[in-house]
């Protein structure tokens, strides 16, 4: 019987989805916006109070999928994960009596999750922008990591070149390393460094994607190892997680009264985060050749994988550009264009990416950086749910304002935030499912999930 490794995962998975609801830069917005991230830490919170409970994860995974059915089609990379996991939890263990009967059914599942997430996060990585040192989202986002620890400059082309290389050869790696049961302990290892690693821009807050891969990564090792794990995070740890959960409350109602500053509560969700990364990573490290996995990776389960795989292939595909890990790789792939070291062109199924718009005009700030930055051409899709308010775009302080638009040979003019959208905008259910990003010359330099 799995005891403590469904135990580790448990507890793992519940410290993940309270990162991942520490997502929001503040609290004091509108809570129609908030409320699923809060969603999240409510179900992170009564994991962590049942983590032995079998109705508890069933509970945590129900309240995970609804708060992702309502973020459509907004779905990071970390949130597809945890709704793997839920699905898992929900389909793969409904015939479970206990915690680790419900384990032993999903484990095969969670191990051959991440082998997926580290392919299609190399795949979308071969691309010659990424190894572009002037705009490559590793140079971009490695200076900014800089000047927040107050190192100021830019990274050499030389240094950054060899991050985004040691990004890649460490996703092509891990999944080896992982594969083959002798090496299982140090992958597990230099997998929870490696997201470490990612983790160090605190503004920009990678944590909440390493949080969830520590439990797929965590699902590769032995019972024993998990026992070590499992035993000393409850027990020399136990005080300082009780001290993290009330500062995870603490911040959150801080920051929804503004007594914190977005800034300061960045520090502090960073410093949560790391406290309990570092003691992973420690826990983790260890030469134990009695303690390896020799377990087989196990039978997964087919519809979630296949929900993963056509997540992973829908950029190639054509039937999205963001939310389908990418990995903030410089990836631009259309129907007329590729920058991938060998995928051809992607396909346009639907008739989304011919159809796009030109922004001339707009008073949107957040509208503007992006055009400015990255590229004007939008899909109309995109477009239609922007000023339907459907994706992360829309900014409803901008209601009201004008916004200028060419589609084909026509000119158009729409006031932002309008009872109506056009007509001929796709379907709800459309805008609800597809997410493109920007398109055209320009937008290989957005550093989008």
């Amino acid at each position: 019987m799995q005891l403590y490794s469904s135990f580790l995962f448990s507890l793992l998975w519940s410290l993940a989805l309270i990162l991942s609801g520490l997502s929001p830069t503040s609290w004091s917005g509108a809570f129609e916006l908030l409320w699923p991230s809060l969603l999240l830490v409510s179900a992170g919170s009564i994991l962590l109070a049942g983590y032995k409970n079998i109705i508890a994860l069933r509970l945590a995974a129900a309240l995970c999928v609804i708060g992702w059915l309502q973020e459509m089609p907004v779905i990071p990379n970390h949130r597809w994960l945890h709704l793997c996991v839920a699905l898992a939890v929900l389909i793969g263990g409904r015939s479970a009596k206990s915690a680790p009967d419900l384990f032993a059914s999903i484990n095969g599942t969670l191990r051959w999750l991440i082998v997926i997430v580290y392919f299609f996060a190399a795949l979308a990585k071969m691309n010659f922008d990424y190894f572009d040192p002037s705009i490559s989202c590793p140079s971009f986002f490695g200076s900014q990591t800089l000047d927040l620890y107050g190192l100021k400059g830019a990274l050499t082309s030389e240094v950054s070149q060899l991050i985004s290389l040691w990004s890649l050869v460490m996703e092509i790696l891990l999944p080896l390393l992982l594969l083959w049961p002798r090496t299982r302990q140090i992958g597990v290892w230099l997998g929870v460094l490696f997201h470490i690693s990612l983790s160090l821009h605190y503004v920009k807050y990678f944590a909440n994607f390493s949080s969830i891969m520590f439990v797929l990564l965590a699902s590769w090792m032995s019972e024993d190892r998990c026992k070590i794990v499992y035993t000393k995070l409850t027990t020399r740890c136990l005080a300082l997680t009780r001290v993290s959960i009330s500062a995870v409350c603490a911040i959150i109602l801080l920051s929804s009264l503004e007594i914190i500053s977005p800034v300061e509560y960045a520090l502090i969700r960073h410093v949560i985060f790391l406290v309990y990364a570092v003691r992973l990573a420690v826990l983790t490290f260890g030469n134990y050749d009695h303690l390896a996995c020799t377990r087989r990776v196990g039978a997964p389960i087919a519809f979630i994988l296949l929900i993963e795989l056509l997540n992973g292939f829908s950029p190639y595909l054509g039937l999205k550009t963001r939310s389908a890990l990418s990995m903030y790789s410089n990836l631009r792939i259309e129907p007329e264009y590729s920058n991938h070291f060998f995928m051809p062109p992607s396909f346009d199924p639907f008739g989304y990416f011919g159809d796009t718009v030109d922004i001339i005009e707009t008073a949107d700030p957040g509208l503007k950086r992006r055009i400015q930055s990255e590229s004007p051409k939008l899909s109309y899709l995109t477009f239609c749910a922007y000023v339907s308010c459907q994706d992360d775009l829309c900014n409803r302080k901008a209601n009201g304002s004008q916004i200028v638009y060419k589609r084909g040979s026509e000119l158009h003019t729409r006031i932002i935030g309008g009872d109506d959208i056009p007509k001929d905008c796709p379907s709800w259910i459309a805008r609800k499912l597809v997410f493109i990003g920007p398109l055209g010359p320009g937008s290989e330099r957005s550093c989008t999930w």
